[in-house]
């Protein structure tokens, strides 16, 4: 007679190893899907940004000449009679705009030149369209350090003012609504110049160092608007890097 209790010993229950290896496809499916899906948010964003830089060129009166130009960076500058007017430097999160000298206002003044208003708007159009992948809108003002005694905080006010009175024309005649794009200003006055690194011991001999001269006093007057692609979370932590030589 057969012992059946020794043929029948088979257990339909998987292996502990088995199922670890379910475990690990399922994973790699996952981050492989995930990896795609940021893939192509990472491309459209690039569409994005040279869109805006395209429709400023376009709008712009002006020469579009590339300084840089990567697969996760680029620099643009737009030159009027051969002087450098606007900059465009990008990444894959963060698109700088940067307004050089009195391109957008008179010496010492916080009102917009009637110049100044039309490169805005054009900017301010160009931008437009692309505002559904734009989380966040900084204005940052910066002056050189040579005081003024037109405004009782100096140029740190000086500054301020110059960031309010870009805000307050892509609001009210450009449209873009700062409590939907969390646009914000900011004034570093002085204190960040153009090129200034992260350096811990930066003092103020440095801060003269960066003002010797006309052209570097030229650099260090300028309004910035900071373009955050992406979700809210990829924004903040870009505006957490963001800032760099003012």
């Amino acid at each position: 007679m057969l012992d059946n209790s020794s043929n029948l010993d088979f257990n339909f229950w998987p292996s502990f190893a088995d199922s670890m290896l379910a475990v690990v496809f399922i994973l790699v499916v996952i981050l492989v899907f995930v990896a795609q899906q940021g893939l192509t948010g990472l491309s459209d964003i690039r569409e994005s940004q040279g869109i805006v830089v395209e429709s400023i060129a376009v709008r712009y009166d002006g020469t579009l000449d590339t300084l840089q130009q990567s697969p996760t960076e680029s620099e643009y500058v737009i030159r009027n009679d051969g002087e450098p007017e606007v900059t465009i430097a990008q990444d894959v999160q963060l698109q700088r705009i940067t307004f050089s000298g009195n391109v957008l206002f008179s010496q010492n003044d916080y009102r917009l030149t009637r110049r100044g208003e039309e490169v805005l708007r054009d900017v301010g159009e160009s931008i437009q369209p692309q505002l559904s992948r734009i989380r966040q809108i900084q204005i940052e003002g910066h002056t050189d350090l040579f005081p003024t005694d037109q405004y009782p905080g100096g140029n740190l006010e000086l500054g301020a003012r110059r960031a309010r009175s870009v805000f307050r024309f892509l609001e009210q005649q450009v449209g873009i609504d700062p409590v939907q794009h969390l646009m914000s200003t900011t004034s570093y006055g002085p204190y960040r110049p153009a090129g200034r690194s992260e350096e811990t011991d930066y003092n103020e001999d440095k801060l003269w160092e960066a003002n010797n001269s006309e052209e570097e006093r030229r650099r260090n007057r300028r309004i910035e608007l900071l373009l955050f692609y992406g979700n809210s979370d990829s924004s903040a932590v870009a505006a957490d890097r963001s800032s760099s030589g003012k």
